[in-house]
């Protein structure tokens, strides 16, 4: 692939306030969580998997928290930075140790099996990823990658010497739409391969690439170590602080939702490219917090895995303009409250249905409405929680505050 490649300075953007998301942490010091060092969270089998650094596994499922350490899972240490399930329903962890290398373990929904690539116990895996035929690809720091067959349980081992590969490091793969892989390297930019060649990019400059995700209409997003982002289409633009809203030069995950938003997670926080706007987070806890994952539970549920934070937990409050309108004719009262709520609505919509989820997303209190908009939650404990409320197809989500009354 081929592109031309052009400076564009931007100076003209536009940044949005972040009031329109509600913001909160999930950390040691509000929940059974075992590290603030956080750098994956997924979400397979019901449950929530969150992967800790120096402090194991972390799992929940209906509110009850299992930590998972090196012991029961058969890892070489506890710093689990990558969790992935495959197309078979199997669980794969890398648990990431500083003197014996990388663990790859699998769990088949019964036991944990260590499956580290040719029995090589020094081999420093750092992220899975799977490819359009359910084929894994283990990326390593400094000894290249690791292919895994699924249907046929063979490992191979890609190096210098039998791939096109530009070095051993490898920082990411992300595989797109056409099932080409794109490699991206420590100092030696990203190689391109789709089965058959392959090509390198920015080898020649020693770029380091720590991210790559793809866009509407062909654009691709390429996240450095340093020099912020590269995009790439018919052109090749570059966004760093200088010339755009970005808090930090050094880029460690982009992320794309369905409704096309860019999410950029940077070593000074999180910045969101929408449309032609950016939304800003100056103004809340991400300042300047390090964010290594970003994770879509759903359109209104966004994890981001922080670097001394924990997780943080972002919900909209409006996610489209009627339910913007719908926000300001709904009243939620009182609020804090101690026995429960009143609804109140100052329009003509008719509220529906109310769910109550606790901060981490899950769903603990649903209720169809009649005339009665009285909502009874003297049981339930203390503490902050949202209220998804629903009219007819759509809905609209408020912060709901429950106080003990002591």
């Amino acid at each position: 692939m081929k592109y031309l490649y052009i400076l564009l300075i931007i100076k003209l953007f536009k940044t949005i306030a972040a009031g329109q998301y509600s913001i909160s942490n999930i950390d040691m010091s509000n929940s059974p969580i075992t590290a603030n060092e956080i750098f994956t969270v997924k979400f397979f089998n019901n449950a929530m998997w969150i992967g800790t650094w120096l402090n194991g596994l972390c799992h929940i499922t209906d509110n009850k928290w299992t930590i998972l350490r090196s012991d029961s899972i058969k890892t070489t240490g506890n710093n689990i930075i990558d969790i992935h399930k495959d197309k078979k329903g199997n669980i794969w962890l890398v648990d990431y140790a500083f003197f014996s290398g990388a663990s790859v373990v699998r769990y088949n929904g019964i036991s944990w099996e260590v499956l580290t690539p040719f029995n090589e116990p020094n081999t420093q895996v750092t992220g899975i990823s799977e490819d359009k035929n359910g084929n894994l690809w283990f990326q390593t720091y400094g000894a290249g990658i690791y292919f895994y067959n699924l249907n046929k349980q063979i490992w191979t081992h890609l190096t210098l010497n039998n791939s096109g590969l530009f070095n051993y490091s490898i920082r990411c793969i992300a595989i797109d739409n056409d099932n080409k892989k794109w490699i991206g390297h420590y100092d030696g930019g990203f190689d391109i391969f789709n089965d058959t060649t392959w090509t390198n990019h920015f080898g020649d400059i020693e770029l380091s690439v720590e991210t790559i995700a793809f866009g509407d209409s062909n654009l691709v997003w390429v996240g450095t170590s340093y020099n912020g982002i590269i995009l790439l289409d018919s052109a090749t633009t570059y966004l760093d602080t200088h010339n755009s809203p970005l808090p930090s030069n050094s880029i460690k995950v982009i992320k794309i939702d369905s409704k096309g938003r860019v999410w950029i997670g940077t070593e000074k926080g999180l910045i969101i490219k929408d449309g032609n706007n950016w939304i800003t987070f100056k103004d809340s806890p991400l300042l300047n917090t390090e964010i290594r994952d970003i994770t879509f539970e759903n359109d209104s549920s966004i994890w981001l895995s922080s670097w001394g934070k924990g997780l943080i937990h972002l919900v909209p409050n409006q996610t489209t303009k009627i339910n913007q309108v719908l926000a300001n004719e709904l009243l939620l009262f009182p609020n804090p409250f101690i026995d429960g709520i009143n609804i109140s609505t100052l329009g003509k919509n008719t509220v529906n249905q109310i769910d109550i989820l606790t901060i981490d997303g899950n769903l603990i209190i649903s209720k169809t409405l009649g005339e009665n908009h009285f909502i009874d939650l003297i049981e339930l404990p203390s503490g902050i929680y949202f209220a998804k409320i629903y009219f007819d197809n759509v809905y609209c989500i408020k912060k709901l505050i429950k106080n003990s009354g002591l």
